[in-house]
């Protein structure tokens, strides 16, 4: 069989109008909730309509089709890679920290610990092909035996990785209360006062609940990076079947209203913080089992067709944009 060398397409520039109009109908009537108030107050001013009692704000179109604008622009000034950032991802250790491990020799799952934590880093940082380290693992038990608030895991695990590697990528964070002590490593590691706003080592997925909610944690780490001019990095996880409508275009319609929705929020905070991508999660409901996938086929044309509405339609070609069912 010869290589395919063409894309697949699964709508045509009419199909992507209506999944447009879907989202900034479902924008605008019930609309978006948020459960940060600060959100809603700035989204006011913006000429949103804000039902307070229930956290809610209703958009009009002309701001959202202001925000694709402005993601536009931020992709355009986006300063370019630099070559140590060009690192091919398939020699590099990050996505979502893993909070417990499989402990083979006695055939069960556990807390990790930092002696754990520690084989991991070393291992990584002794492979000549593994270029960076992120934080991939969190654990609550320390050297000592002694047990610690998950608020820390975030902390621990980046002061681990200073102290053992110099392959070093990025931060992921759990609660906005540890931003402040990863920024002041990071400013150790870079030897700098400030962290480089463009590019922080801090990296956090922040999850938009389905349907049409940004709750805690996620809206507190946002509001609290947002506010500093942090680059906007988020995600979403419409569930096809529970959370969401059983179709892929209603998947899509609902993901991409909740994805405009929060960078519109995010944007009416601080106009000048970076649009950078998100992460694309959605899933699919079986049915006959009541499990959810992350990895069958409907999910991964939901993605396609996501990346198809922000590529040809949006002409948002150059953000980051990961799926998970890869």
């Amino acid at each position: 069989m010869g290589k395919i060398n063409t894309s697949i397409k699964l709508f045509n520039k009419e199909e992507l109008k209506l999944i447009h109009n879907a989202s900034m109908s479902l924008l605008a009537e019930p609309g978006m909730k948020f459960i940060e108030e600060e959100f809603l107050n700035a989204l006011e001013k913006k000429g949103c309509k804000i039902d307070y009692k229930h956290m809610t704000a209703r958009f009009p179109s002309s701001l959202i089709e202001e925000t694709l604008s402005l993601m536009k622009e931020d992709l355009r000034k986006r300063p370019p890679m630099t070559e140590e950032e060009k690192v091919d991802t398939r020699y590099t250790i990050h996505g979502l920290p893993a909070v417990k491990i499989h402990d083979y020799e006695k055939g069960m799952i556990r807390e990790g610990t930092e002696e754990d934590a520690l084989r991991i880093i070393r291992l990584a940082d002794a492979m000549e092909d593994i270029k960076k380290i992120s934080s991939v693992f969190f654990y609550s038990v320390d050297l000592s035996g002694k047990s610690f608030n998950k608020e820390l895991w975030s902390v621990k695990i980046a002061a681990l990785l200073a102290k053992n590697t110099s392959k070093i990528g990025v931060f992921e964070l759990t609660h906005h209360s540890q931003i402040e002590y990863l920024l002041e490593i990071e400013c150790i590691i870079k030897g700098t006062k400030e962290p480089y706003k463009a590019r922080p080592m801090i990296q956090t997925v922040c999850y938009l609940m389905s349907p049409l909610m940004l709750g805690n944690p996620a809206a507190k780490i946002l509001l609290k990076n947002v506010k500093r001019g942090f680059p906007i990095f988020m995600g979403n996880m419409p569930i096809t079947g529970i959370s969401s409508p059983v179709t892929c275009a209603s998947n899509i319609a609902l993901g991409n209203a909740e994805i405009l929705g929060a960078v519109t929020a995010c944007k009416a905070v601080n106009p000048d913080a970076p649009y950078k991508g998100e992460a694309i999660v959605s899933c699919t409901l079986d049915i006959k089992t009541g499990s959810i996938s992350l990895a069958s086929p409907e999910v991964a044309l939901q993605d396609m067709g996501l990346r198809e509405l922000y590529a040809d339609l949006y002409g948002l070609n150059e953000r980051h944009m990961a799926s998970f069912e890869t």
